[in-house]
């Protein structure tokens, strides 16, 4: 969205920038006019610049997020048909002796413990993603 907005803005700028050089065209090279002109210029295109590049920087932040996102998903679908399984195996420990019992809950124990580290490592890439595509949405606002 913010993309198609500065593209319709991209012939304002491109006009005001050409106006601008018309202007510092009219006037003596010397003059302290022509310096201000300059500098005014030289401001909006580091505006411009820094607002281009903090857009770009905004679109890559939120396909990252879109990643972490999707593989957030797809990891916590896979838990989900986890843990019927275990849940499975726990209900048929009961036919099982003592020793077996403890075989198996160290499986499922290992399992858990997989789950638990690849969900954390996850939402963590996701929260830092996010957090990290608000402080851009942040900063470009500011510019506008």
């Amino acid at each position: 969205m913010l993309k198609e907005e500065l593209r319709g803005e991209q012939s304002h700028y491109e006009n005001f920038i050409q106006l601008g050089h018309t202007v510092l065209d009219k006037t003596d090279a010397d003059s302290g006019d022509g310096e201000l002109v300059t500098k005014r210029l030289d401001g909006v295109n580091a505006t411009w610049d820094a607002l281009v590049t903090q857009l770009g920087q905004r679109e890559a932040a939120l396909s990252d997020v879109l990643s972490a996102s999707i593989q957030f998903q797809h990891t916590i679908k896979t838990l989900m048909e986890w843990l019927p399984a275990t849940a499975d195996t726990v209900d048929a420990l009961a036919a099982h002796t003592p020793a077996e019992q403890r075989d198996q809950l160290k499986v499922v124990s290992v399992g858990r413990f997989v789950a638990d580290e690849l969900l954390l490592c996850l939402s963590h890439q996701l929260s830092t993603a996010v957090a990290s595509s608000s402080l851009i949405y942040i900063y470009i606002y500011i510019y506008i």
